[in-house]
């Protein structure tokens, strides 16, 4: 028997002691980290210690056990600082005619015995009716097209599983089941079926894309707790500004949803590892509430402790961001872009989300200053002191979601190690930024009109653009 010991499940840099159960004819274990062989461990402590290096990215740690003549009996992988889903789903497909079930069930298994509050399940985009047992009926379907199955779990405390599975066309009678989902980024509108045949790649091979799906999208926010009242105040002359007709449109789509990632973390002590746990909220549907109500007014039961850690919180936000397998994105709300404070690097944070293509957003209720350098998160960060610029960070923020799409491929991969060829054109697997502080003040006019609508933060009645200009952002940031 081959087991880990230590399951690294929250982020991992630096040394760390790896320990393995070991048992039966295997008589040494050699450790890899990302294919470089680390070394052999020939007898008990059946430990090495790791260096996962300085920077936080994904690594793939293998483990090969081998007998006395150093057959292979055993290997063990396990993925470092990846999206991970808190619950184990699968799709079972039944009814097999001509190489096309006609039913399935959707099964999961949870550590806690908890009841999930929703069951979903769409059949290539479409939604279809699923039984709380997780049973379902499926359509009358062709075996020369290929079907995409995706199903979704929604348990209490807001986590979320997926399931995926593909058949017919060229799988024929067969499941497959091992997909990745990789967001592209489209510089233009993304087309609607696009001819995706040799577009991604590892290094050692072409990747087969078996769905293309725009679906829903996921927003998780991350909130200095010192931007929370100005956000307040903030929504409360958007609403006065804008009129209730106006203003319950300044929303996202009906089938995005938001969730709140605390800025505090929790300590947890298991056995063989201690974790920095930062609470979430549930995924709260966004098509509802205007996205300035959820800003502020999302809240936690038990936030953590403080001091904040927005930078480890962001980090752990962007990994939620990306296991939801979803378009998605980021978005930190701060008083001072400066003051961002955490155990890791706000560059190692960037770079981790960028290799998890999450797009991250920075917001600064309080004017920017012209001056300002590129400490902390402030290289990114845009002003939303105004209900104009709030509008406009919306907008900026609907656009980064409505330029991604999902592509599914066959197999497990890390993110990092997936590239596109020659053939993707206008497309690109890392997240852009879209309406950073140069683009966006761009987009916003001439530099002096920046500088007024900074100054507008500071007063309702310097802030008293036109109605027309604010019901006109209004309407962009809530087209649909």
């Amino acid at each position: 028997m081959l087991a880990f010991i230590s399951l690294f499940l929250g982020l991992v840099t630096g040394p760390q002691t790896v320990e393995l159960a070991v048992s039966g004819k295997v008589a040494a274990v050699e450790l890899r980290l990302d294919g470089e062989s680390l070394g052999i461990v020939r007898e008990p402590p059946w430990e090495l210690e790791v260096d996962f290096g300085p920077r936080l990215t994904t690594r793939k740690l293998v483990v090969i056990g081998r007998d006395k003549r150093g057959v292979p009996l055993a290997v063990v992988t396990q993925l470092i600082n990846v999206p991970r889903s808190p619950i184990e789903s699968e799709l079972l497909l039944d009814d097999w005619q001509r190489g096309i079930p006609g039913s399935g069930r959707l099964i999961w298994h949870s550590v806690d015995p908890v009841e999930p509050t929703e069951l979903s399940l769409q059949l290539d985009g479409q939604q279809i009716e699923i039984r709380r047992d997780g049973r379902f009926e499926l359509p009358s379907l062709t075996e020369r097209s290929l079907h995409f199955l995706s199903a979704e779990i929604h348990l209490p405390d807001g986590r979320l599983s997926t399931a995926e599975a593909v058949f017919g066309g060229v799988f024929g009678g067969s499941v497959r089941t091992d997909l990745t989902a990789i967001p592209l980024f489209f510089d233009g509108k993304a087309p609607p079926e696009p001819d995706l045949t040799g577009w991604l790649r590892t290094e050692d091979e072409a990747l087969r894309v078996v769905a293309f799906e725009q679906g829903g999208a996921e927003v998780v926010l991350v909130r200095d707790e010192a931007a929370r009242k100005p956000l307040e105040e903030l929504d409360n002359r958007l609403y006065e500004r804008l009129g209730e007709d106006s203003y319950r449109f300044v929303t996202l789509e009906e089938t995005d949803s938001v969730r709140l990632a605390s800025s505090m973390s929790k300590h947890n002590s298991r056995q063989h590892a201690d974790y920095l746990l930062f609470p979430q909220s549930h995924p709260w549907p966004a098509g509802d509430v205007p996205l300035s109500v959820m800003l502020w007014g999302l809240k936690l039961e038990d936030p953590g402790v403080e001091p904040q850690q927005l930078v480890d919180a962001v980090a752990v936000a962007g990994r939620a961001a990306a296991a939801s397998q979803k378009r998605r994105a980021v978005v930190l709300l701060v008083a001072d872009c400066e003051a961002a404070e955490g155990v890791r690097s706000v560059e190692s944070v960037r770079a981790y989300l960028e290799e998890l293509q999450v797009p991250l957003r920075v917001w600064m209720v309080r004017p920017v200053p012209k001056d300002v350098g590129d400490i902390g998160f402030c290289s990114q960060v845009e002003d939303v002191s105004s209900a104009r610029r709030l509008l406009r960070a919306i907008k900026h923020l609907r656009q980064t979601l409505e330029h991604q799409r999902i592509a599914w491929v066959e197999g497990r991969h890390l993110p990092r190690t997936i590239e596109l060829s020659e053939l993707a054109g206008d497309v690109r697997l890392r997240t852009f930024r879209l309406g950073e502080r140069g683009d966006s003040e761009s987009e916003a006019g001439s530099e002096s009109e920046a500088g007024s609508e900074s100054e507008a933060g500071s007063g309702s009645e310097a802030e008293s653009g036109s109605e027309a200009e604010s019901e006109s952002e209004a309407g962009s940031a809530a087209q649909h």
